[in-house]
């Protein structure tokens, strides 16, 4: 995950790079970034083994953009791959594996920050909730 934002800051020509939102797929991954040349405006950049061309995105709703940006400097990217085994050693469920990762402010409960990280299985699914340091706030099965 650290690699790939990096990537995506290099190319944006951003520091900080400011995220909409980032999701992180076992083989792929996507980032929501603002255009710091255009702030009003929000790409998606992919990643597939190698970075994508950025596509615009449609932002919707009368939400407040700014309000719900964050800094790639505010996460710990480096404690993806601990909550990732995490959330496979307290979800408890057969056939457990963790089908994607969001990190993205969470909104509107919070202005926080939030990694949640998914896991599916053949009997149920869950998430584990952390904040953007990697710490564990929450453990939901359903």
């Amino acid at each position: 995950a650290a690699d790939v934002i990096a990537q995506i800051a290099a190319a944006r020509g951003a520091a900080p790079l400011r995220i909409l939102q980032a999701l992180i797929y076992p083989e792929y991954a996507f980032a929501q970034v603002q255009d710091p040349s255009i702030p009003v405006n929000v790409d998606e950049y992919s990643w597939r083994g190698t970075l994508g061309t950025p596509a615009p995105v449609t932002l919707m709703g009368d939400g407040d953009l700014e309000a719900n940006l964050f800094s790639d400097t505010e996460v710990n990217w480096a404690a993806i791959p601990v909550l990732v085994d995490t959330a496979l050693a307290q979800i408890a469920i057969e056939g457990a594996e963790v089908t994607h990762i969001s990190i993205q402010r969470n909104l509107p409960f919070t202005d926080t920050v939030q990694i949640r990280v998914f896991v599916n299985g053949t009997r149920g699914s869950g998430y584990l909730d952390a904040d953007a340091q990697g710490n564990v706030i929450a453990v939901n099965t359903g």
